[in-house]
């Protein structure tokens, strides 16, 4: 019977998520006609979590900032791990700041330290940009569980590849009598890595905004000072510095 009754439920809630997608479509198509102000109070009653995997795909695939926001909120409202998921990825990719800073701020009222936690796993990204964008959003959360994850990201290590150029370079030779000539041509080389340790100015924003300190990208120094506030004795929190 218990299996019975979660099959029964696990189908129902797939016809119900297959409802929302095609409801959802039409609300869309709709919003931009005479009926939007209607449509948009459909959208403020949305309270269904089954609704919130249409909502993020749509988010993902809309055009527009201003409808993108109502998904935040229709989100927001509903809650639940789907949707916390679906504004942290906004509050890290979308690519207006108004709607990442929205699902921010939706998150700080809903579900802060759940977030926290997955904002804190986006400073290991190896995109720089995502990091300074987790460390925007851990700084307005305010969660002090964020502080030993931040002061790891202040400063991180990142590689990129660099491609060969075409560019033909001639080289010159010496001759035994002192004079030189052209002494034949070079054709660019191989793939390169480049190797740089970059400064996040957001994590440290943040970092300064949870603690009222600043060491600036010392991590030594932030450490140390960490270590005093938690009173842990001898414990090494240490990582890489």
């Amino acid at each position: 019977p218990q299996q019975i009754a979660i099959l029964k439920r696990t189908r129902e809630d797939d016809l119900a998520q297959k409802k929302w997608r095609r409801d959802l479509k039409t609300w869309r198509k709709n919003l931009s006609g005479a009926r939007k102000a209607a449509i948009l109070e459909q959208f403020r009653s949305i309270d269904d979590p089954r609704a919130a995997l249409a909502l993020h795909e749509m988010m993902q695939n809309e055009s527009s900032s201003q409808f993108r926001e109502v998904y935040v909120d229709c989100l927001a409202r509903i809650g639940g791990s789907g949707a916390v998921s679906a504004l942290v990825q906004a509050g890290l990719e979308d690519p207006e700041l108004e709607v990442r800073i929205r699902a921010i701020d939706s998150l700080r009222k809903v579900a802060p330290l759940a977030a926290a936690r997955m904002f804190a796993r986006a400073l290991t990204s190896k995109n720089n940009r995502t990091i300074n964008r987790a460390g925007i959003a851990l700084g307005r959360l305010g969660e002090p569980e964020a502080i030993l994850p931040l002061i790891d990201a202040l400063v991180t290590r990142h590689e990129t590849i660099v491609k060969p150029t075409s560019q033909i370079n001639p080289t010159f030779t010496r001759s035994s009598d002192g004079s030189s000539g052209l002494g034949g041509l070079n054709v660019g080389g191989g793939p390169k890595k480049v190797v740089r340790n970059l400064k996040n100015k957001s994590v440290l924003e943040a970092l300064v905004a949870l603690t009222q300190q600043n060491y600036q990208y010392s991590k030594n120094d932030w450490k140390r000072w960490y270590i005093g506030q938690q009173d842990l004795g001898d414990i090494n929190l240490r990582r890489d510095s």
